[in-house]
């Protein structure tokens, strides 16, 4: 303890009594003090989003201002996105409590901002408390998940993110500094694929997958299939660990419970007829010819653009316990890979 006070008294430190209440406005009075370091643990602290934001900017602008080294602890993502003039240092206790520190170099950080914005997120999102990200199809798929899982997808800290485009993988790839920060793997779930078919891609590496999607130029599988064998191989190539998955069902839909679905649509739309089930709209959609969305948003009233009502029927289906196998076998995969 003599030598942590030394140390402290070394570098110029003084201890404050800790922040309360409303810390934004109690930070102004302590930058005011004269010292040659500011070491403030957790500036978010009792702070609204919208206040955590407007601290982060105005902090900065007091480190540009002053001489002094302002050194801020923080797991909001308004500190870990702040640009201007600041750097990152990541910190990771390890399964074994030993603690490592990782330089985060601006350069790669401005690659990964213009990689990520393409995806949707910013990189203090990325960096806040998230120990895997779960790349998915699209925003429907993110909403079941979140509203069905939530409880689970908190303990794990997972953070679940449209692709909005199967191109867009390439940008995930290129962004060296997300990886080394996350710690990968990442994970990357679609629809319409059957296990065999993952299971098959997962033990190809780069001359087997290579071949595979050659021979698919002829053969064209599903397009969700392709994808998979696209972002493994490139996964490889770039030297980067990416777990696939998949639900066999063509649609995310086939994994709501067809009585909870019809209940929903019931009370929303009594004139249509009842909902029949997941699997009826597809034999009905082969039968007519049309879009199984067609069918579905036409004739009974569910809108894929409805992303209330998806998370609606998800909502329904956690309060009563009811999930879905193939959602659980993924996010149970998924645990099993995270470290420690």
């Amino acid at each position: 303890m003599d030598d942590f006070a030394e140390t402290v008294d070394a570098l110029g430190l003084e201890f404050l009594a800790p922040l309360g209440g409303d810390s934004s406005n109690q930070l102004e009075d302590v930058v005011q003090l004269r010292a040659r370091w500011f070491l403030i643990d957790e500036p978010e602290s009792h702070l609204h989003p919208a206040a955590q934001r407007e601290t982060a900017r105005w902090l900065v602008e007091q480190a540009q201002l002053l001489p002094e080294l302002f050194v801020l602890a923080s797991h909001a993502s308004a500190f870990l996105a702040l640009r201007s003039g600041t750097r990152l240092t990541h910190v990771r206790r390890a399964a074994t409590r030993r603690v490592s520190l990782t330089s985060l170099d601006p350069l790669d950080l401005k690659a990964v901002d213009e990689s990520m914005n393409q995806l949707g997120f910013d990189r203090g999102e990325l960096l806040a408390l998230h120990r895997a990200v779960l790349f998915v199809e699209g925003a429907n798929d993110q909403v079941v998940l979140e509203s069905l899982y939530r409880d689970r997808i908190r303990e794990l800290g997972l953070l679940i993110q449209p692709f909005h485009g199967t191109g867009n993988y390439r940008n995930l790839l290129e962004a060296h500094t997300l990886f080394r920060v996350l710690a990968p793997p990442f994970h990357v779930l679609v629809d319409n694929v059957p296990p065999s078919t993952v299971e098959t891609l997962r033990n190809y590496y780069e001359g087997a997958l290579a071949e595979y999607l050659e021979e698919a130029k002829t053969a064209k599988p599903e397009g969700e299939a392709l994808f998979l064998a696209n972002v493994r191989l490139a996964g490889l190539r770039e030297g980067h660990q990416l777990e696939i998955h998949s639900i066999e069902t063509k649609d995310i839909i086939g994994e709501l419970d067809d009585s909870t679905v019809a209940e929903l649509l019931g009370h929303r739309n009594p004139r249509n007829p009842p909902y029949p089930g997941f699997g009826a709209v597809l034999d009905e959609a082969h039968n007519s010819g049309k879009r199984y969305t067609e069918v579905l948003a036409q004739r009974y009233g569910f809108s894929k653009k409805d992303l209330g009502l998806f998370a609606e029927i998800a909502n329904v289906m956690h309060e009563r316990g009811n999930g879905s196998a193939a959602l659980s076998a993924v996010l149970d995969a998924i645990e099993a890979s995270l470290p420690g």
